[in-house]
């Protein structure tokens, strides 16, 4: 049990910085999806569950960032939570189904993080009023520290709210998955077969006028086909 809370908060920690590159800092796309999933993969333990996690992700929100005043849901802490819940659970539960129900769990969780995010970007207009004040007052000095204490409230609160979502996930998931019957069970695993096509559906979309991003989706959704049928 102790392990497990270490394990949680330092995939907490390290998401939570990682969130920092949505809007806050860096800006360099490690807050995505495809990045943040193998990344926290590390953290915990297991590469290959943070990279099917975060490469499905990815898909169903490719079409959906956090530009201007649009605050979409969390999808960086859809891929951390899953990511860190998949591998703590990694080996005990069936692979697909573990993925499939993971992604599940974690799309409300995205939805909260969300009002967390909004409520943060809310009180940081207390920074703002204030490091306006220091420039009506004639000096500048303030600026930049209200400007760093806004990114560390940001830090702090998804390093909380991650760590509280992750640590129910590692907890619960095991613990669910086994009184669920096994009609719903088997459900997860085709989720984790359906989420792709879905996922490619959505960038195909969000590509519409882009015919080289057409042709390079399907050429991705005829290769996952392929593998698909080779793998049985």
């Amino acid at each position: 049990m102790k392990f497990l809370f270490w394990q949680a908060f330092a995939a907490a920690v390290a998401g939570g910085f990682i969130s920092l590159d949505r809007t806050a800092a860096f800006q360099i796309m490690i807050s995505r999806p495809i990045v943040a999933g193998p990344l926290i993969g590390l953290v915990c333990g297991s590469l290959a569950a943070g990279i099917v996690i975060g490469s499905l992700l990815e898909l169903l929100w490719i079409g959906d960032l956090p530009v201007g005043g649009h605050v979409p849901p969390h999808e960086t802490a859809a891929a951390v939570i899953a990511a860190a819940v998949a591998a703590n659970a990694k080996g005990i539960i069936p692979e697909k189904e573990l993925f499939g129900f993971c992604i599940l769990m974690t799309i409300p969780f995205a939805v909260l993080c969300q009002k967390a995010d909004q409520g943060v970007r809310m009180f940081n207009k207390y920074y703002y009023h204030r490091a306006y004040a220091e420039i009506e007052k004639g000096t500048a000095s303030g600026v930049g520290i209200f400007n760093l204490m806004a990114v560390l409230t940001l830090l702090i609160v998804n390093i909380a709210v991650f760590f509280f979502f992750i640590t129910i996930g590692m907890m619960g998931v095991s613990r669910i998955y086994y009184i669920i019957p096994q009609e719903i069970r088997f459900a997860f695993a085709t989720l984790f077969a359906v989420i792709p096509v879905i996922g490619i559906a959505s960038a195909f979309n969000t590509a519409h006028s882009n015919k080289l991003a057409k042709t390079a989706l399907f050429a991705v959704f005829i290769l996952f086909i392929g593998l698909l049928a080779w793998h049985r």
